[in-house]
């Protein structure tokens, strides 16, 4: 949980408000799902919420993007 917190805080930029509002963040895989996806978005330039990027499949995902 420390690294996820410690991934939110310094490499997201997001606000507090953000987690608060989605605490289901701390039940992803950091490295095989938050990461992943955070990349592909900024890389996009692409801004939504964490629920939009994280709540759904690798498929719903994919079509999102």
């Amino acid at each position: 949980m420390k690294s996820g917190y410690y991934f939110f805080k310094s490499d997201t930029g997001r606000s507090m408000e953000e987690l608060v509002d989605f605490p289901d963040y701390f039940t992803y895989s950091l490295e095989s799902r938050i990461k992943p996806r955070y990349e592909r978005l900024r890389n996009k330039e692409i801004n939504c919420s964490l629920a939009w990027f994280l709540n759904c499949s690798d498929q719903r995902f994919e079509e999102r993007l």
